[in-house]
């Protein structure tokens, strides 16, 4: 899988909120919703940068290992409650949070753990990283070739005898 970051809980600052392609939220809650409320808890507290509820830590957070975290970077929040059977996956990056599936425990009975769920999304959400990847450079080169014709206007006045202005 992708380089996530493996701590234990979401960083506290805002961060953009990716859907993974195979992410099929409509089916998660069909016969299910009340996880739609802890699931818009949890979404609306990552996107603003606000302490999640204990409720979507697992318990012992900071005494237990998560091989499926530490192994492949992939984080599970419960939904509800701490002993729910309900959990979102995820991967969290610098920047922003990629959104895996609602599942259950199913993937810490694979070994090694989570390897259907990487399987399952490791290529597509590479892509899409890939994609995210691509569409900053261009922006960086778009940003990179508008300081570079400032830079020339300048310079051509310079030569032009005109002395530039101080903001």
């Amino acid at each position: 899988m992708l380089k996530a970051k493996t701590d234990p809980r979401i960083a506290a600052k805002p961060l953009k909120i990716v859907l993974s392609p195979h992410f099929r939220r409509d089916l998660y809650f069909k016969g299910k919703p009340h996880l739609e409320e802890p699931f818009l808890d949890i979404f609306l507290a990552i996107q603003n940068g606000t302490p999640l509820p204990k409720w979507a830590y697992r318990r012992d957070i900071d005494t237990t290992d998560d091989a499926l975290l530490r192994r492949e970077g992939i984080m599970h929040l419960h939904l509800g409650s701490q002993g729910s059977n309900e959990l979102l996956f995820l991967l969290q990056f610098e920047a922003h949070v990629t959104l895996l599936e609602i599942s259950d425990h199913r993937h810490f009975q694979t070994d090694p753990p989570g390897t259907l769920l990487v399987r399952l999304h490791e290529a597509k959400v590479a892509a899409y990283h890939a994609h995210l990847a691509e569409e900053e450079a261009a922006a960086t080169g778009r940003l990179e070739l508008e300081a570079a014709k400032k830079r020339h206007v300048l310079m051509k006045a310079v030569k032009a005898g005109i002395k530039p202005q101080k903001p």
